[in-house]
């Protein structure tokens, strides 16, 4: 027998009145992290910066000027030049857009690929679990790295590659903790209900079984950029990533190192750059996990 009218806009309203309540206790809890809170202030920065690149960096990042050649830091060069007078702020605040957009385009790929390989698994189990458990596992036993170098000595080195050979080697990550979950969750009583209902497996999965599984996910993925930005940094070092004359932290980093003794501030301002980053997103991926936590 369906609920009145009066009385389901009632519930329907109870409900969304504890949701919201939920999360505003969730965002106080996140503003009282410190650390948390230091990584989101940071990291807004960081975000504003590199969106403003182009209105508010003093020089094209690509445009050469041989005659300031490893100019040191002065006021028209805050943070000089490199080999080929182009200016290192620049430089940086191009490659802020640079990491970040790469960072999230990788944790968005393999972590949708990850979440539905794991759901799948651990929603069907028998021999649909065994052959993506076994893939996975295959790919967790080569280390990240390395198995990012050797997806790009297949594609061939470039920017694009390298975020698809990073993708790839994070989604074994995302599906492990996905399919995880997903077993556990799947002997709610919730579930119970929605396949008494009639709910087709498609709809289990994504209705009811994702935003119980979502909160692990995201925690994994705030960390999982920091991740992608270093491996990407290091890729690009290699000679494997961004190549010249694009102004990626890592390819800076790589072309400085020859001038280190001359010019130590083509290597030192990209490399704090790496480091500021990264620690900003570890931060707020504590805070979040911190937060998150049901044991907490």
């Amino acid at each position: 027998m369906s609920q009145p009218p009066l009385e389901s806009t009632l519930h329907s309203s109870a409900i969304q009145s504890a949701r919201v309540r939920v999360a505003l206790a969730l965002i106080k809890r996140f503003l009282r992290h410190r650390s948390a809170t230091v990584g989101v202030t940071i990291l807004l920065i960081l975000i504003i910066l590199a969106v403003a690149a182009p209105a508010i960096a003093p020089f094209d990042p690509l445009k050469q000027n041989l005659r300031q050649g490893l100019a040191p830091p002065s006021a028209e060069h805050p943070l000089g030049t490199d080999e080929f007078g182009r200016d290192i702020l620049s430089r940086i605040l191009y490659g802020a857009r640079i990491s970040l957009r790469v960072g999230v385009m990788v944790v968005l790929l393999s972590g949708t690929i990850g979440v539905l390989l794991g759901m799948v698994a651990g929603y069907y189990e028998g021999r649909i679990d065994t052959i993506i458990s076994r893939a996975v596992d295959i790919l967790l036993a080569f280390p990240s790295l390395l198995l990012a170098i050797a997806v790009i000595t297949i594609l061939g080195p470039s920017l694009i590659n390298a975020l698809f050979a990073i993708a790839i080697a994070q989604v074994p990550r995302y599906a492990r903790v996905t399919r995880g979950v997903t077993l556990s969750q799947k002997q709610r009583d919730y579930v119970d209900a929605a396949r008494a209902l009639g709910g087709s497996p498609p709809r289990i999965m994504f209705i009811h079984l994702l935003p119980n599984v979502i909160g692990p996910v995201v925690v994994l993925a705030s960390l999982g950029v920091a991740t992608a930005i270093l491996t990407t940094a290091s890729l690009s070092f290699l000679g494997l990533g961004a190549q010249p004359p694009e102004p990626e932290w890592g390819a800076m980093l790589s072309t400085g190192r020859s001038y280190m003794r001359q010019a130590w501030w083509i290597t030192l301002f990209p490399g704090l750059a790496i480091m500021i980053t990264v620690l900003a997103i570890n931060l707020f991926g504590d805070g979040l996990r911190d937060v998150l936590d049901p044991k907490t």
